[in-house]
């Protein structure tokens, strides 16, 4: 079995792994490689973020001397919406020139056409942070996930509420009054309905789950029946920007829960803080490791926040970038290591790759299982909270990663 080592991921710098050919000899072909992510429409922000942490992991992957001694191409397509994700995918896998891989996407909207047309080409699709459960239960065998599934954001969010806010608020945790709401689309309703199995196995008291329209215009009405029925904590899964939404309805609605716990998407974004303000400070998530971490569970993040500051001039605007530059490594390794792009060489090597958890800048290992899905890979749990820079989004569990205390209450 092929392994990837500690030493090689542990740091940020991937050296000496491919020889570079003698000067004398002609240059190889570049391998070209597709990148999917929407850049444009509701979720831009955030598909843009990703995005980044894949070119970083090129261009350093590049800087080593690439792929079997080849260059990485890498081929940026804007897909807002599935539509264009399709095409978009069809287009790059298409003629003389196709791409011989495939990375994306954020968005499980992006994700579902976009692999479906990869694997009926045999080209590999490396998913880096679309998390709903049908991205990876169709039995594809050319699609791999390196970031967590919507079960594992669930787990995190309900463990908030018995292990930390219930103990803070001197209530035992079925005692509590929770609602779910979140998006119909395939990433809320895959997290949502992960939330109501946990809730109910644990005998905790779920009020209501409330599904609401894609790309919502505003959420007052779910806000007032949320209020009506007294919920104490609500969970939230929603778009980009749904995040806002929220908040800005129960300003609206002069109403307040005792905690809003989100999933990732805009959660883990700065300028949702930055429009919020005061009232967004408190608010938790199951999210993608953000940059304010303990180092000992996630070594290299300090290192790759400098890295994205001198590249793209500003910080980090998430953990999505962070998120994207991990899972990238795994995949461009597993590459490397399969010697070519053909089909049963890639799956084959990706299926040995094995990291443990605790050596990379997420803090996730990587170890695949058959469907494809990176067993090692798991959310942290998120606060908002002000410090001497301002609003920062801070680790709270697990306690390796922890760098802050829980604040058990919504606003300044």
């Amino acid at each position: 079995m092929q392994r990837i080592g500690r030493r090689a991921l542990a740091g940020f710098a991937l050296g000496g792994v491919f020889a570079r050919r003698a000067n004398a000899q002609p240059a190889p072909p570049e391998l070209r490689v597709g990148a999917i992510f929407p850049l444009s429409g509701p979720s831009g922000l955030l598909g843009d973020e990703s995005y980044r942490g894949l070119e970083l992991a090129v261009e350093e992957r590049n800087a080593a001397g690439g792929v079997f001694g080849r260059t990485i191409r890498l081929l940026r397509t804007d897909a807002p919406d599935d539509m264009a994700a399709a095409n978009e995918a069809r287009r790059l896998l298409a003629g003389n020139d196709r791409v011989s891989a495939l990375f994306g996407s954020f968005s499980s909207a992006i994700a579902l056409p976009a692999s479906q047309a990869a694997e009926l080409a045999g080209v590999p699709f490396f998913e880096l942070g679309a998390i709903g459960d049908a991205v990876m239960d169709r039995g594809f065998r050319m699609v791999f996930r390196a970031s967590p599934r919507a079960a594992d954001f669930a787990t995190t969010t309900i463990s908030a509420v018995t292990d930390l806010l219930a103990p803070a608020f001197g209530v035992a945790p079925e005692r509590l009054k929770l609602a779910i709401a979140h998006e119909e689309a395939q990433g809320g309703q895959s997290v949502a309905g992960a939330q109501e199995a946990l809730i109910r196995a644990g005998g905790l008291a779920l009020v209501e789950r409330v599904a609401y329209g894609s790309r919502a215009a505003d959420l007052g009405a779910v806000v007032q029946r949320l209020r009506g029925l007294e919920a104490e904590i609500v969970l939230h899964a929603g778009a980009p920007g749904d995040e806002v939404l929220l908040f800005r309805a129960l300003r609206e609605a002069a109403w307040r829960p005792r905690m809003v716990i989100g999933t990732a998407g805009g959660y883990g974004l700065t300028e949702s803080a930055r429009s919020l303000g005061d009232p967004f400070l408190g608010a938790m998530s199951a999210d993608f490791t953000p940059f304010a971490v303990h180092e000992r569970h996630a070594p290299g993040a300090p290192a790759f926040a400098e890295t994205y500051l001198r590249r793209y001039g500003a910080e980090p605007r998430s953990g999505h970038s962070l998120a994207g530059f991990v899972g990238a490594r795994f995949f461009l390794e597993a590459l490397g290591r399969a010697g070519s792009a053909e089909r049963d060489r890639v799956r084959a090597a990706v299926l040995a790759v094995d990291v443990a958890e605790g050596t990379t800048a997420t803090g996730w290992g990587a170890r695949f299982d058959e469907r494809g899905q990176n067993q090692r890979a798991r959310p942290v749990l998120c606060q908002w909270q002000i410090t001497p820079h301002g609003p920062r989004q801070m680790v709270l569990s697990p306690a390796a990663a922890a760098v802050a205390e829980l604040m058990p209450r919504l606003g300044a």
